[in-house]
């Protein structure tokens, strides 16, 4: 019987890593509520980062946000729109002010 070895195995699941702790604008509570950044190491290779909300769990890209480690805050990535020049959070394809798509 051609066992592996356990160290092996383990070391190939991906780890979640605490990275800051702080404050974001949950979309699933609509709340300011605490959270959580955390990245996801597999190997020593980065695989992804994300927050979570402490009060649901829920779980948001970390690319949808930025961390301000003055205010302890994780803002929203924003875009402007090419047309009526309004700022969009990043997670959105279409313009909240004016409604045109940039897909």
């Amino acid at each position: 019987m051609n066992l592996i070895p356990l160290y092996i195995l383990f070391s190939r699941l991906p780890r979640r890593i605490e990275v800051q702790k702080g404050t974001f604008r949950c979309p699933h509570c609509e709340s300011m509520q605490s959270c959580t950044g955390y990245k996801v190491m597999r190997n020593k290779n980065l695989e992804g980062e994300f927050i979570e909300c402490h009060a649901c769990q829920g779980k948001q890209k970390g690319e949808d946000f930025k961390y301000n480690p003055a205010t302890q805050v994780f803002d929203p990535v924003m875009w402007d729109c090419p047309y009526c020049k309004a700022l969009n959070p990043n997670n959105t394809f279409r313009c909240r002010t004016c409604h045109k798509s940039l897909v």
